[in-house]
């Protein structure tokens, strides 16, 4: 998720949301996001998930892949609104489904792309008591602890990473 690492303040952005997504139903959601212009792979993944969620407007999954693609999107040109967008697609999915561990990572990695590191860790946490499995919790974790100076606890985060990633693959 976190492969380029680069330090942002608050100037280079706005990252909040206007709006709680709780308070705005599928259709206003989707008509805040904005439209994928070019034919990259990304603003197809975000045209491809946009109308699917259209169409299917309770698929959590459908959900969940739009804010993956919205944060790709934050990856490969720093408009950090975009977090806001994918915060509002990560709590519908999440309105969908309450245990929905992926629409949890997905908010961990919004959190901790703003560098608001204790939610960041909040949600992973979350995401692990629902499934403790789940490789991508314990990153986000490591990647917040690496930033606040906590190296040990990192390193033990990133291995539990690695161990869930070995497990996998058995």
């Amino acid at each position: 998720f976190f492969s380029s690492r680069r330090r942002h303040t608050r100037l280079q952005g706005d990252w909040s949301s206007d709006v709680c997504s709780s308070d705005l139903t599928p259709v206003d959601i989707l008509s805040t996001l904005p439209k994928p212009t070019g034919e990259s792979i990304t603003d197809k993944a975000i045209a491809k998930w946009m109308e699917q969620v259209r169409t299917q407007p309770t698929n959590d999954k459908a959900w969940v892949n739009l804010g993956d693609a919205l944060m790709q999107r934050v990856r490969e040109n720093s408009n950090f609104a975009y977090y806001g967008h994918a915060e509002k697609v990560y709590e519908q999915a999440l309105a969908i489904n309450p245990n929905s561990t992926d629409a949890m990572i997905g908010l961990a990695w919004v959190h901790g792309g703003k560098h608001a590191f204790d939610k960041s860790v909040e949600w992973a946490k979350r995401a692990i008591a629902q499934n403790s499995s789940n490789p991508l919790s314990y990153g986000i974790i490591g990647v917040a602890e690496l930033e606040l100076g906590q190296y040990d606890e990192a390193i033990a985060d990133y291995q539990k990473m690695i161990d869930q990633i070995g497990r996998a693959h058995v």
